[in-house]
This record gives C-alpha cells, structure tokens and sequence, in this order.
C-alpha cells in the first residue's frame, strides 16, 4: 500500500479577522492520499503557515474561514470539510487551535437551509456567525437557527461555542434569538462575520 502526497496550495490574499493572527496566515495546503487497487483516497490534510508551522487534520476537502482568538489568546483556524471521501456526510465546519495536536475534533453543522433526504422538506435553516458577535471584545462563535419539529411546528434555537484552553465546547446556555440583532449590528460595525449559508440534504 502506498501513500503520497497531492499539494493543492490555496493563496489568500485578505487578511485574518484579528490583526494579532497574521503570523498565522495560510500558506498552503496538502492533502495526503492513500492508494488503493480501487481509487486514491485522502486520509488527511496538512496545512501549513506563513510562518513555517505545519498543523494536520483527519478533515478532508479542507476549506479555509479564518481564524478566530480565544481570551487566552490562543488562535483557532475556522474550515470546512469532512473526515470521509466516500459517504454520505456532510460538509461540516470544524474549529481546531492551529497550534495544538488534533486528537479528536468537533463537527458542527454547516450553515444554511437543510432538507430532509426522504421527501425534501426544509427541516432546518441556521445562520452562522465569528468574531465579536455577542458583546465586543470577545470572540465567539455562534448558531442562530429555526427548525422543524415532530409536531411539523417550527422552533428557534440558539448556541454558541466556548474555548477552553486547545479545545471547544458547545455552549447549552440558553441564548434568545432575539440576540442576532445585535450580532447583526456588530456585522455592520465589522467586528463579526458571517460563514453563508449551502442548502444541502439531512444524512441517511
């Protein structure tokens, strides 16, 4: 069994949400297949930054969001992606400290409208957003949603996510809705930022 190396080098120009993170600025990215008598299957992501340090990922089809500094000033890399090549899961987004070894990583959803893969309907539609979008000065993470519930009615649902030292924890703190005004308001003061949203199909 072999295993080799296919670069896929990305190039971004803008620059990080938090001025304190251009060190941490991606360079590239390489994606580590493994071969196979069937097909050439990644197993996972190397990324590197600008200044020499390279992280690695079980994540693959990595896409790139930004970076986001928790209060112990310790960077996180926002993407995109899945840990399988042949499935039905979906992209997910994934918050990983660009410094830390990975030994387990959260998936949380990816933004967007989901619909149900058995007849279609829209059983979820969640906004997501990063930076300081609660109160400034603080970054965070946070998911606005609506969703369908056994009933057929809809609900409204709200989490953000914490870091604590090199990992993050889903917040169950109840948050109302009503905040995404504010965190809308601070959109427009550019202190918070929105991952659009894909519509996409519930797993099997």
């Amino acid at each position: 069994m072999r295993i080799f190396l296919i670069f896929i080098t990305l190039l971004f120009l803008s620059v990080p949400a938090s001025s304190d993170n251009t060190k941490w600025i991606l360079k590239s990215v390489k994606e580590i297949y493994q071969a196979n008598e069937v097909f050439n299957q990644p197993i996972k992501t190397e990324i590197e930054f600008s200044n020499g340090h390279v992280a690695s990922t079980r994540v693959i089809q990595f896409k790139f969001k930004d970076f986001i500094t928790s209060k112990e000033n310790v960077i996180f890399i926002i993407f995109s992606g899945r840990t399988c090549s042949h499935c039905d899961m979906n992209i997910s987004i994934y918050i990983k400290a660009v410094a830390a070894e990975e030994y387990s990583i959260k998936r949380y959803s990816y933004p967007g409208k989901l619909k149900s893969y058995l007849n279609g309907e829209l059983i979820n539609d969640t906004r997501m957003f990063y930076g300081e979008c609660l109160k400034q000065g603080e970054q965070t993470v946070i998911f606005y949603s609506h969703y369908r519930v056994t009933d057929g009615k809809w609900r409204e649902g709200v989490y953000d996510v914490d870091f604590q030292a090199n990992e993050t924890v889903k917040n169950t703190d109840e948050i109302p809705y009503e905040k995404i005004k504010e965190t809308e308001t601070l959109k427009k003061l550019g202190k918070c930022f929105e991952v659009y949203g894909k519509v996409k199909h519930s797993e099997p």
